[in-house]
């Protein structure tokens, strides 16, 4: 959520705080396809995708709100 947060430009900058602190963007590819022995791994792995998806959800929701304000 963090990554999601800092990676994202700012309205009023159109620059990320990610770009603006290190002074270049950073992209977050997630992985197409993963595979492991261990299921507890893959568990964590299908939340964590689930969670970056909330987390887009959330930041273009916002978004929406702050562009009707």
């Amino acid at each position: 959520m963090e990554f999601a947060h800092n990676a994202r430009p700012h309205k009023a900058t159109k620059k990320s705080p990610f770009e603006i602190w290190y002074r270049f963007t950073l992209t977050f590819i997630p992985p197409l396809l993963f595979a492991t022995k261990f299921p507890v791994v893959e568990e964590w792995l299908r939340h964590l995708e689930q969670m970056c998806g909330e987390v887009a959800a959330s930041l273009r929701n916002a978004a929406e709100i702050m562009k009707a304000s």
